[in-house]
């Protein structure tokens, strides 16, 4: 079958845009209400994306927004490996580092599709797995030093051949894992997902003719290529520098690891260069190729204004030098187990400093940056094995911009918000423990003329002895690492993370670690807000106000951050003290 893409109208083009990106919405619900594990059911770990035959991405859905990014270039791995050998009933498993993937704890699941014996399209899901077959939980040994201790490095291979399971690979991969259920069970909600994508793209193309969508596919593309292209002119042309450091690795502590990036804007392209950046660590916050890529788009896509599509079309603006031998495109065997976490966060707040001298009014502030913590043991009450990535602690907030706050759950930037906290009822339902404090923190937002949101104080309790393994991973608990604050505005306080021993006595915990809980212990957090943006004592007097009434700001706080007066007693503000210290710290 020869596809001559032919000139489709408006209307069908949006109807088939709107069907594709309902398509995605299809294999996410699929994801949701069948998997094993709550990283999908719950929190929502996963990413959902369709490519066509020449695997340029059309559409995603973006749960896990870092991870979507980084879909068509596991896809253009994959049938690169396999070409002349891809046939209908085939479905690939793959999770190789490096070779177009994330990290070895986010899984992908490929399948193409044909049509009347011609392949047309793939639909790729990529989740992450609660076991990787590393000594840690859920992908994260703090102690590993090659991509081999990340886990079983599969790279890309069929899982099924013709429709027809290949039990050895199957086998093979289980065998290495302590979890194999669970991770088996989220494995075949993964093929179901592209199985259900496969039935609604043969209906679409049985409807309208591949020719039909293959015009509208151009189209779409076409449109998103312009939009990106319309919005990079309004940015001055020139070259923007941006740095971000992240706290130290687990090998080497204490020693900051750095992004550089040099942003040249001419014309309608944006060239992102990382030359400069440090090189590899020996612990396993490096990058990857894939994730470094996804990050850049996610930021150019969602940081400048408009609803751009984040779809091939609008990435062929943009160019990213990432030169091989930095920490953010390692050599092989380096570790990568926490790529989709650590890098993004710094890659991401880097870009932002480098574009805050270009279109200041466009940027926000730095958003909170993210630990959290991951076990695994047994229930009791379900007589079952458990694994947990806590992502109550991933509900940071975003940082101040131009005329607004930041949200209160807008971050870490890699997730903008997607991702979701756990349902409280459900999570003491699946893991032994009681969730005892869940809540803002006052005085944590990064001060400024539009303040971050507030970040989170929590307390869990666990009810029973973790398996060895449970570490605390992450970033944010070194001062240079906290959310950037701009134009005047306030860098955010660092994560502390603090467990109360039921034995007595108390462990400061740091990032990077293994971490052992028992029954009775209690894991107590406090994390970060965003950055702050403009100066404080610009601040509108009422807001100050309001977020002291709210017990959010303290009155102390309130006064040396904003130079706002308030009587502790009354809760009144003193406008006349209040207008003597902030033209005080005018002068």
């Amino acid at each position: 079958m020869v596809i001559k893409a032919t000139r489709v109208d408006p209307i069908t083009v949006a109807v088939l845009d709107s069907r594709f990106d309902g398509i995605n919405d299809e294999m996410a619900r699929v994801l949701m209400r069948t998997s094993r594990s709550t990283v999908f059911a719950e929190a929502r770990d996963f990413a959902v994306s369709i490519l066509d035959k020449d695997a340029r991405l059309i559409a995603q859905r973006e749960y896990q927004p870092v991870l979507a990014g980084a879909n068509g270039i596991a896809v253009e791995h994959i049938a690169a490996a396999h070409k002349g050998n891809i046939h209908e009933g085939d479905i690939f498993i793959h999770n190789d580092s490096y070779s177009g993937n994330t990290h070895l704890g986010d899984l992908n699941i490929a399948k193409p599709i044909f049509y009347k014996s011609e392949l047309m399209f793939w639909a790729i899901v990529k989740g992450h797995m609660t076991d990787t077959g590393n000594k840690g939980v859920a992908g994260s040994d703090p102690t590993s030093k090659t991509i081999w201790q990340d886990g079983v490095v599969i790279p890309p291979i069929k899982l099924y051949e013709r429709g027809q399971l290949n039990t050895g690979v199957r086998d093979l991969y289980l065998r290495n894992l302590k979890m194999p259920d669970i991770v088996w069970g989220d494995i075949m909600c993964d093929v179901g997902a592209v199985t259900v994508a496969e039935r609604s793209l043969l209906a679409l193309l049985e409807r309208y003719s591949p020719d039909t969508v293959y015009g509208a596919i151009d189209s779409i593309l076409a449109s998103s290529e312009a939009e990106m292209r319309k919005i990079i002119r309004q940015i001055p042309e020139g070259v923007y520098y941006g740095e971000k450091s992240i706290d130290h690795e687990p090998i080497f502590r204490d020693k900051p690891i750095k992004v550089k990036v040099k942003i040249t804007v001419k014309g309608d392209e944006l060239t992102i260069d990382f030359t400069g950046s440090d090189p590899p660590t020996p612990g396993y916050v490096n990058s990857t190729w894939a994730v470094t890529f996804s990050a850049c788009h996610l930021i150019m896509n969602y940081f400048l204004p408009g609803a751009i599509r984040r779809n091939h079309g609008s990435l062929v603006p943009i160019k990213i030098i990432n030169p091989a031998g930095t920490w953010l495109n390692p050599t092989f065997p380096a570790p990568v187990a926490k790529a989709t976490t650590i890098p993004p966060q710094a890659i991401g707040e880097a870009i932002i400093l480098a574009l805050s001298k270009a279109i200041p009014r466009w940027i926000t502030a730095g958003a909170g940056v993210m630990c959290n913590y991951l076990s695994s043991g047994f229930n009791p009450r379900t007589k079952r094995s458990y694994v947990d990535v806590d992502f109550f602690m991933a509900g940071y907030p975003s940082g101040g911009t131009e005329g607004y706050d930041g949200w209160d759950l807008g971050g870490p930037i890699f997730q903008l918000g997607a991702l979701r906290i756990p349902d409280v009822e459900i999570t003491e339902l699946a893991k032994p423990a009681h969730i005892l404090q869940y809540e803002q923190e006052p005085d944590s937002a990064g001060a400024g003329k539009f303040r971050s949101g507030f970040g989170h104080r929590y307390k869990v309790q666990s009810l029973v002895d973790t398996y060895p393994g449970a570490a605390l991973v992450g970033i944010g608990m070194r001062d240079y690492v906290c959310a950037s604050g701009l134009f005047g505005g306030k860098n955010s306080k660092p994560n502390t993370v603090v467990i109360h021993r039921e034995k007595g006595g108390t462990e400061n915990i740091d990032v990077g670690a293994f971490c052992d809980l028992h029954p009775g212990d209690v894991m107590e957090c406090h994390l970060m807000g965003g950055g702050g943006f403009g100066d404080p004592f610009e601040r509108n007097v009422e807001r100050v106000h309001e977020d002291v009434k709210n017990r959010l700001v303290s009155v102390e706080r309130a006064r040396e951050d904003y130079g706002v007066v308030i009587d502790p007693v009354v809760c009144v503000v003193d406008l006349k003290a209040t207008e003597e210290l902030r033209k005080t710290h005018k002068r």
